[in-house]
């Protein structure tokens, strides 16, 4: 029987007793862990998704990991085609409007809000799902899991049925919850959870800096790989790639090496400035900050 949940005190499940409110079956994790060539690349992903729609048909919890450009949507996609195959009710949420409206444009079905799928009415403050108004699927996809606290978790395996299988897909390393306590990181604490761990990239040349850089980060160690320059020394003739440090001695001139960087280097080596290339800041006030950097790129780009 699953335990309500009303409050935070009694949303801090352990595992087991999470474990216990799946009734979930030990099984061995498997970690895709191969080098690969670029033209390996997609002899791997049909391995990993192979992987994960097996564990997926027979097994009533999975839990897929990975970095980004691991190919995380892509395995969603394939396990919710044979679960559609074979006649399957899915469901697809998500803990935020704009995650389930990125889920649903790559699977290309319909997903929403874990609020809107239990049914939240804020006049009464609860949810019509619950043990006694179940979710009507038979397997349900919870993306970007990673964000899902304890309470939330808590309702929503109060409304999932007995029979239902359940995907629970995200990156540890991504945005954690906001609430208390984290399903995923608990998921994955625990070995008797099965899990499909994807660590092959995609996205990008796994070889390249940038990829190396981010294992570098990840790992605690600052990047190796970059080509530093001077701003007086930027090689605007060549078209850029992979990771570029300038180094400046105050961030006036920093935020002038950008806007040389956009317009000069960037636009002249034909990248569409205005839909293909992102300025991040840490802040919004000062000389580097966003304000300022949006005022002198919009004069720089749009006269």
């Amino acid at each position: 029987k699953r335990p309500p949940c009303r409050n935070v005190s009694t949303a801090d499940l352990d595992r087991d007793a999470l474990l216990e409110l799946l009734d979930a079956d030990a099984a061995p994790a498997l970690d895709v862990r191969l080098s690969l060539k670029q033209q390996e690349a997609a002899l791997l992903c049909a391995l990993q998704t192979q992987a994960a729609t097996e564990d997926a048909r027979y097994g009533r919890l999975l839990v897929l990991t990975g970095g980004p450009g691991t190919g995380k949507t892509f395995t969603v996609r394939e396990i919710v085609r044979q679960w559609a195959f074979r006649g399957k009710r899915v469901q697809l949420a998500c803990p935020t409007a704009r995650a389930a409206a990125v889920l649903s444009a790559a699977v290309t079905m319909k997903a929403s809000t874990i609020h809107r799928l239990l049914r939240y009415n804020p006049q009464s403050d609860a949810f019509e799902h619950d043990s006694l108004n179940p979710i009507e699927a038979d397997a349900l996809v919870i993306d970007e899991a990673s964000m899902l606290d304890m309470v939330l978790a808590s309702r929503l395996l109060d409304a999932v049925r007995d029979d239902c299988v359940l995907l629970f897909v995200g990156d540890p390393d991504q945005l954690p919850s906001v609430g208390p306590g984290s399903l995923l990181s608990e998921l994955l604490t625990s070995e008797r959870v099965p899990r499909v761990c994807l660590t092959a990239i995609f996205r990008q040349d796994p070889t390249g800096d940038i990829a190396r850089n981010a294992q570098l980060v990840h790992q605690g160690i600052s990047p190796r790989y970059l080509r530093r320059y001077a701003p007086s020394e930027l090689p605007l003739s060549q078209r850029p790639g992979g990771c570029v440090l300038v180094q400046t001695a105050t961030e006036l001139e920093a935020t002038a090496v950008i806007c040389t960087l956009l317009v000069d280097w960037l636009g002249a080596c034909g990248y569409n400035v205005l839909d293909e290339v992102q300025v991040l800041s840490p802040r919004k006030a000062g000389c580097a900050g966003t304000n300022e950097l949006n005022g002198r790129l919009k004069r720089r780009l749009n006269p």
